[in-house]
């Protein structure tokens, strides 16, 4: 009796497990769905009027050509004349063909579904050329070529910095793109139609979302080869902001990009950007408008003339600055000295040693020996990059030594207004303590400024300088009333320098011809950040030609040199560089700085690059 019971509790628990596994048999297998229910859910998931819709052009229109095939076919076969049945559909007039009351009618309906689905492939490829055109107005189009360059932001820099770009472009023969993000410009279009035409460049302009991917994926940052940040006034903090979510994001692969940052007022960016870097194989270039300002004013504080010569130098017209290794021009090692006399259409003044800076290395003499295999040389050159070496060594024999100018010099300097809040001690550097000690400065009510008793006093005290550092619309003002309350006094109006930031307002100062020591800030900057985009030396270039430490340009005068303004150009290079000076150029009778000008004896100004008397 225990076995069979066993017996029984053991069949039931396999007859339990057959039907656990038919349950699940049954239950894996669904029932098969009726034809016209899976006719209905397929039209529901793919031929619905919303999908149709939100499919892509290509799609819409080979689902419109699938059906007016069918529809063409299908009346095809009720003509039975397939060419008349296309006819039919392609022209309404084929209708008149048709010979039966049937034909006719079919006609007649061939023809409704004919010019309806006609009219929804004009209406669909009408809207989305519409929708293409609206993209590219609004700035939404992506941009798909690669070693551009991306300006993100727009300031009073951006003209100058794409006039440079253009005039590079120009003179290498090619086009570049520039793509031009505008995170905060509504109007795309209107600012698209405003800007200047470059004849070396093709710009796109675009807009977006500043703190999401998909804006800078539309720029194809990733393929970019130099990315341009300027600061927008209108926006505190922006640059920083975007700074840090490009360059922490994780779709960002483009480390070698050349960044150069437009520095915003406010903390120390070195620190903030340092924070945002930090364990980064990023390189970039941070601009500080103020520093690059106060060092050209240095020089400037001492003689405008200064000017002149960094404001072509800056640029990318004319002569520049340019790298080249020196193994491409000597095949030995070559004293610097002698090395400087061989160049004819270039001048060399410097040379980069272990990446280090160092222009005219000579100090007295020419005792810097070029590495030619190690050492590039730094040339200032025409942008025709057409350098000729003289293969003869120069005669040096005979050589006069030549007084080196002092670093400081005496000047008395009149400051009006604080508006640049330049600090004194680094536009300073060049001049005697006397003159920082008896230097002017004048700040005052807005009103004040205008008053004739205050500029009868400060003609009394014949400063050498005046600078005018006020914002840009009172400076304009206050120049055009000076301009006609001294009009008989050239000589004092000539003294006065002003600074301005907005390029129109001082295009409107330049046109009158009393007027020409004007200082744009931002084109200085501009030029100076587009310097630096295409040279990474170029910042330690500025640095100590702006500086009293190293070399300096020095213009000496007539009065103090009279005997090297009849020497012949070799025998002024060489008795120049045997004095351990580098000859520039000299200005030429109408004033204007001419590089590496050949005839000096009717000037009355020739300039050096030097280390000055301390």
């Amino acid at each position: 009796m225990k076995t069979n019971k066993a017996n029984t509790h053991s069949h039931k628990k396999v007859s339990l497990s057959n039907i656990s596994k038919a349950t699940a048999e049954v239950i894996s297998k669904p029932n098969p769905m009726p034809l016209m229910r899976r006719i209905r859910n397929f039209y529901k998931r793919y031929i619905n009027i919303q999908t149709f819709a939100a499919s892509g052009l290509i799609v819409q229109v080979v689902v419109l050509l699938i059906f007016s095939l069918l529809f063409i076919l299908g009346f095809g076969l009720l003509y039975e004349n397939h060419y008349h049945s296309f006819n039919l559909f392609m022209s309404p007039t084929a209708i008149l063909d048709s010979s039966t009351a049937f034909e006719w009618s079919l006609g007649f309906v061939e023809l409704i579904i004919g010019l309806f689905l006609g009219g929804a492939l004009i209406s669909i490829i009408t809207s989305t050329l519409s929708q293409l055109i609206t993209a590219v107005n609004n700035g939404f189009i992506r941009y798909k070529g690669k070693n551009h360059t991306i300006i993100i932001n727009s300031n009073f820099k951006l003209s100058f910095i794409l006039d440079e770009l253009n005039i590079q472009a120009s003179e290498q023969g090619k086009n570049v793109d520039i793509v031009i993000y505008l995170p905060y410009n509504d109007d795309i279009f209107s600012y698209s139609n405003n800007l200047a035409t470059y004849s070396n460049l093709i710009i796109n302009v675009l807009a977006g979302d500043p703190l999401k991917w998909q804006t800078y994926d539309r720029l194809n940052i990733n393929c970019a080869s130099r990315i341009i940040l300027l600061d927008d006034e209108s926006v505190q903090n922006e640059c920083i902001k975007i700074s840090r979510y490009i360059y922490t994001h994780t779709k960002f692969q483009n480390n070698k990009a050349q960044l150069t940052i437009d520095a915003e007022d406010g903390p120390d960016p070195k620190l903030v950007y340092n924070a945002i870097f930090q364990g980064k194989s990023q390189k970039y270039n941070l601009i500080q408008g103020d520093d690059i300002l106060e060092g050209v004013m240095s020089r400037t504080l001492v003689d405008y003339d200064y000017f002149k010569i960094f404001s072509e130098l800056l640029s990318f017209d004319g002569w520049e600055f340019h790298i080249v290794r020196a193994c491409d021009y000597f095949d030995t090692d070559t004293m610097f000295g002698d090395a400087v006399l061989q160049f004819d259409r270039a001048l060399l003044v410097g040379v980069v040693s272990d990446g280090r800076v160092d222009m005219n290395p000579t100090g007295t003499g020419t005792g810097y020996m070029i590495d030619s295999q190690e050492d590039s040389l730094i040339l200032i050159a025409k942008n025709s990059r057409k350098y000729k070496r003289i293969k003869s060594k120069p005669n040096t024999k005979g050589a006069v030594k030549i007084a080196k100018p002092y670093v400081k010099d005496d000047k008395k300097i009149c400051i009006v207004g604080d508006y640049e809040h330049l600090e004194l001690s680094k536009i300073t550097e060049f001049l005697t303590p006397k003159s920082i000690a008896d230097h002017t400065k004048i700040v005052c009510d807005d009103d004040i400024y205008s008053k004739e008793i205050l500029w009868n006093t400060i003609i009394l005290e014949d400063p050498d300088v005046i600078i005018l550092d006020l914002e840009d619309d009172q400076e304009f003002v206050l120049t055009m009333y000076l301009q006609d309350l001294y009009k008989d006094r050239p000589e004092f109006l000539q003294k006065i320098v002003n600074i301005i930031h907005d390029p129109d307002i001082a295009s409107l100062l330049i046109g009158d011809k009393q007027n020409k020591n004007i200082i744009i800030s931002e084109r200085l900057v501009a030029k100076y950040m587009t310097q630096i985009v295409f040279s990474r030396h170029f910042a330690d270039i500025f640095s100590e030609l702006t500086s009293p430490n190293g070399s300096e340009f020095y213009v000496l005068h007539r009065r103090k040199y009279p005997d090297i303004f009849d020497m012949d150009y070799s025998e002024l290079r060489a008795n120049l560089m045997h004095s351990g000076m580098v000859y520039i150029g000299s200005f030429d009778s109408s004033d204007n700085f001419v590089f590496n000008l050949h005839d000096t004896s009717q000037n009355d100004k020739i300039v050096v690059l030097c280390e000055g008397v301390r």
